[in-house]
């Protein structure tokens, strides 16, 4: 979804913005980054020059600029964009680094075209990263799995149109007002912003219809911090095993894709019936109304544990005490953990929840073996987690607000820019005309030069 920043009511009324899921502006995607719109160039000159990169893609970057400098349709963009010189040249500098890391570049391939993940968890087809789509595209033309219109419409130089923040999103808005299931959980940091930043000051609790949740989560019993990888495995299994015997419903939640892969590698996946939801599972609706019935065990990723209903019509499951949800990792963030232990005793119905953590995770979290055993013996196990998560996310909350003043610094350059673009008129005084182009792409250029392209590097093989 894109970003609508609003500028200002034409007719006069009341600007109002609603932000659905609050919590979520707070995750890594959103605050601190940016939106990233491109217009894409598209002619035969450019075509030329991408698929000369492509075909010559062994060769090292530096020495791909060089000869991509000399062909003809490099000649013909230049002086048809001669304003805009100093920006093609650094997209082919980009599109000859890029086409060097395609090897490193993670996409799938849906009806014919290149896609990505999105937050939603669909397969996004109308995504770029940078030129590794383009790249993307052409290795899957000579595999067969892209049509050849499919590739030409991959093409293009990708011009920027600017970096807009999200954290400052709500500007122009004169009435703000956000929804979150996780209000309760939100940490000081959070509070802060959505204080001060989103300007929301006033806050309504209300209750659920459904009453006070029925989640069993015993801390003193249902926290398993475990020794190693294998001890870890072993747990996991156990609960599994258990929640199967027991003729309920179980969801296991992996930090990841990677970890549940691990998992399973590992051997304790053997002899039991298990579906996996992955980020690249289709169809997820499926799975979710099959892993709310008795006897199932579900193993998903975390980003499945938002948003997500598993409901439960099954009256012999919930007589045995309904679903029950492992998570077995520690959430940076406690409105994740909410969020994730949500997934069962949904409307007023019955459900458990337990953590099984790897200790040599909680490292992350500076959290010593010595600790836990102490922590363990006095009863206080998820005291010390929940305590030395708080401090954890309130120092990478400091730290993300220093991507929080880089992203408003693209954001106000952006802003330039874009007006710049609606006082641009083409039958303006050729002087005016040459200013103006001028102005637009010097702000990209300043743009570019605060948020350069992670992908982009020298080639490794370059000597100079």
């Amino acid at each position: 979804a894109g970003m609508k920043v609003a500028a200002g009511a034409r007719d006069g009324r009341k600007k109002v913005l609603l932000l659905d899921e609050m919590d979520v502006i707070f995750a890594n995607d959103f605050y601190g980054q940016t939106y990233n719109p491109v217009a894409c160039i598209q002619n035969a000159h450019v075509e030329e020059i991408q698929r000369y990169i492509w075909a010559n893609r062994s060769k090292s970057s530096g020495q791909l600029v060089q000869e991509a400098h000399a062909l003809d349709g490099y000649k013909k963009l230049s002086s048809k964009f001669a304003q805009s010189l100093p920006l093609i040249d650094g997209h082919i500098v980009k599109m000859c680094q890029h086409v060097r890391r395609l090897p490193t570049h993670s996409y799938l391939v849906k009806d014919g075209q290149i896609g990505y993940k999105a937050s939603d968890l669909s397969i996004a087809t109308n995504m770029r990263y940078g030129y590794m789509t383009v790249f993307a595209a052409f290795q899957e033309r000579e595999r067969g799995a892209l049509s050849e219109d499919t590739l030409a419409r991959a093409l293009g130089v990708d011009v920027a149109c600017g970096n807009f923040s999200y954290a400052e999103m709500s500007d122009g808005y004169d009435r703000i007002l956000g929804v979150t299931g996780t209000l309760q959980s939100l940490g000081n940091q959070e509070k802060k912003v959505i204080r001060d930043r989103f300007r929301i000051r006033d806050q309504t609790l209300t209750p659920s219809i459904y009453g006070v949740s029925n989640v069993q989560f015993r801390t003193e019993l249902d926290v398993h911090v475990e020794g190693d990888d294998a001890l870890h495995h072993r747990k996991i299994r156990e609960e599994i095993v258990q929640t199967l015997g027991a003729e309920r419903s179980i969801l296991v939640f992996f930090k990841d894709d990677a970890a549940i892969k691990a998992w399973r590698d590992a051997g304790y996946a053997e002899g039991l019936e298990l579906e996996v939801v992955t980020q690249e599972t289709d169809n997820i609706d499926h799975f979710v109304k099959q892993a709310a019935r008795a006897s199932k065990a579900t193993l998903f990723s975390r980003i499945h544990g938002r948003g997500i209903d598993f409901v439960s019509h099954d009256k012999a499951l919930e007589a045995k005490g309904g679903i029950h949800v492992v998570q077995t990792f520690l959430s940076e963030e406690y409105s994740e953990e909410v969020q994730i232990k949500g997934r069962t005793a949904r409307q007023g119905k019955k459900g458990s929840f337990a953590l099984v953590l790897n200790a040599k995770d909680l490292v992350h979290f500076d959290i010593s073996e010595e600790e836990i055993d102490k922590a363990r013996n006095a009863g206080t196990l998820y005291d010390l987690l929940h305590t030395k998560r708080n401090a954890f996310f309130a120092a990478e909350g400091e730290k993300r607000e220093a991507t929080v003043r880089t992203a408003k610094a693209l954001h106000d350059l952006s802003f330039k820019y874009k007006q710049k673009l609606l006082e641009f008129r083409a039958n303006m005084p050729r002087d005016k005309l040459n200013k103006a182009s001028k102005d637009m792409v010097r702000l990209l250029l300043q743009i570019g030069r605060i948020n350069p392209d992670p992908q982009d590097g020298e080639d490794p093989d370059d000597e100079d």
